[in-house]
């Protein structure tokens, strides 16, 4: 269920059997406690007011499965009026969950640029137009979005990861290649930021006589919870867990999630649940080849997300 191209270096008796895939980053113990909180929830059908879905969702490491399952009618048949879901965290303390209000995670929108000059001998660049040099002023330039052009009280990401052109010391190439990512944390900002960095790179290369492409790929969208299902994940996990294991997140993550697509449909919220526990050595971070989760945490989860459904459709009746 939706496992990470790097090889396991842990020595458990569960580790991945497939050379150079494993489960990187919890699915497949999300896939465990989802089927838990339907055994928990099959032992009282008769006694629930309505109808409760489980969801495994595919594909969240690469084009996102529940825009597709959307489309395949998974919130209909019979109609889903509302939806959780979560996540394993490894910078929450094992057994405590992270509800978080208002926006939780980015869309992680990837952005690719070209930029076109005029090749030729590196000795006579007065003769060329130089790609190269533009596209080092555009990713500087585009470096002043965050840090001039948004609120210091908002957040946003503008990353150039990958820049490519030329082929040896003495040609001036006749293309540069940019590629990177812009992520934020609300659709404001989503509609706004990539007309931002267009500007930007339009006015860098007409100063420069090069010419540009320009292609935004919006991925997910921000996942942006809503407050009255997270109130009952809230009351469901201090029933489970006890107060004292239900944090409130302060601070959102720029990491993306395609759960954000049921959101547009349902009253939904996302939150996580914590792996972290050095005594047993659980410390390592998400899409590492040695991440392992504290199994403790499964009956836990199963039991939360169980009770939450409960709680949702006994107040719903």
């Amino acid at each position: 269920m939706d496992c990470l191209a790097m090889e396991e270096l842990n020595d458990v008796e569960y580790k991945s059997q497939n050379p150079g895939l494993m489960h990187a980053c919890g699915h497949d113990s999300h896939t465990a406690w989802l089927l838990g909180a339907a055994m928990i929830l099959s032992q009282y059908k008769d006694e629930l007011h309505g109808n409760v879905k489980f969801l495994f969702q595919p594909d969240e490491e690469n084009d996102g499965g529940a825009e597709r399952m959307i489309e395949d009618g998974a919130l209909e048949n019979p109609h889903v009026d509302a939806a959780i879901g979560a996540h394993v965290w490894t910078s929450l303390e094992s057994g405590k969950i992270g509800v978080k209000y208002g926006s939780m995670m980015a869309s992680p929108d990837r952005i690719l640029i070209n930029i076109y000059g005029k090749g030729g001998h590196g000795g006579v660049p007065d003769s060329c137009i130089d790609p190269i040099t533009t596209a080092c002023q555009v990713q500087m330039a585009l470096q002043t979005i965050v840090s001039r052009r948004i609120s210091p009280v908002e957040s946003a990401v503008v990353t150039i990861s990958r820049i490519e052109g030329g082929t040896t010391h003495n040609i001036i190439p006749e293309k540069v290649q940019m590629e990177g990512t812009i992520r934020t944390l609300t659709y404001e900002l989503r509609e706004k930021v990539p007309k931002m960095v267009e500007n930007i790179i339009k006015g860098v290369c007409e100063a420069n006589d090069a010419t540009y492409e320009f292609i935004y790929d919006p991925h997910y969208p921000p996942v942006v919870n809503n407050d009255e299902i997270n109130s009952y994940i809230e009351e469901a996990g201090k029933e489970i867990l006890g107060s004292e294991n239900v944090v409130r997140m302060v601070s959102p993550t720029m990491g993306g999630e395609d759960f954000s697509y049921f959101q547009l449909k349902v009253p939904a919220s996302f939150f996580v649940i914590g792996t972290y526990n050095p005594s047993k050595g659980l410390t390592n971070p998400l899409h590492n080849p040695r991440f392992n989760i504290d199994e403790d945490i499964l009956p836990k989860a199963s039991a939360v997300m169980a009770q939450c459904a409960i709680d949702y459709l006994n107040n719903k009746q």
